[in-house]
C-alpha cells in the first residue's frame, strides 16, 4: 500500500499513527547491520526491514497523509478563501478608496512641493500610518481625518 500510494486504504489517523512509528536513523542502522536470522526478529523489526525496502518511504508516507487530508483542509479554508477574494475585489472597485488614495496623493505631493518626493506618480500603503503623524491645530485631528472628510464630502 505505501509502494501504490493507496491513501484511502488507510486513512488520516491511521497515517498519523505510522508517521509516529516509524523508525529512527539509528534503528534502521541497527537493522541494517543485524546479520543473524530474520525469523528470529520480532514482528516491529520486521516491518522495519520492510519498509527499508520502499524506496522514500517517509516521504510516501508525508504525501498519503497530505492527500487524506486535503479535502479537509480545503473544506475548512474555502469561505476563508472566497471572503478574501471578494474583499480584495471590493477593494480594487472601491471608488471611494480610490478617491481617498488620489487626495493622499496630492496631499502627499503638495506637501513635498519643491523637494526630491514633491512629484510621486505613487505611493506605498505602508506609508498610510504617516499621515497621523500630521496634525491639525484641532485637538485629536491629522491629516487622515481631513482627507477622509474630503472623500466622505464628495
Amino acid at each position: 500500500l505505501v509502494v501504490n500510494v493507496d491513501y484511502d486504504d488507510f486513512g488520516a489517523e491511521k497515517l498519523k499513527g505510522l508517521m509516529k512509528i516509524l523508525p529512527e536513523p539509528e534503528e534502521i542502522e541497527m537493522i541494517k547491520a543485524y546479520d543473524g536470522d530474520i525469523k528470529k526478529l520480532g514482528n516491529a523489526e520486521k516491518f522495519i526491514m520492510q519498509l527499508m525496502e520502499v524506496k522514500n518511504y517517509k516521504l510516501r508516507i508525508e504525501s498519503m497523509l497530505l492527500k487524506a487530508e486535503f479535502e479537509a483542509n480545503m473544506a475548512y479554508l474555502e469561505p476563508s478563501i472566497e471572503s478574501m477574494l471578494a474583499a480584495g475585489q471590493e477593494l480594487l472597485t472601491s471608488q471611494k478608496l480610490q478617491s481617498l488614495l488620489y487626495l493622499v496623493l496630492k496631499a502627499g505631493n503638495f506637501l513635498n512641493s519643491g523637494g526630491y518626493a514633491g512629484n510621486a506618480a505613487g505611493m506605498k500603503i505602508s506609508s498610510l500610518h504617516k499621515l497621523t503623524d500630521i496634525r491639525s491645530n484641532k485637538p485629536g485631528m491629522h491629516l487622515l481625518h481631513y482627507v477622509a472628510g474630503q472623500v466622505e464630502s464628495t
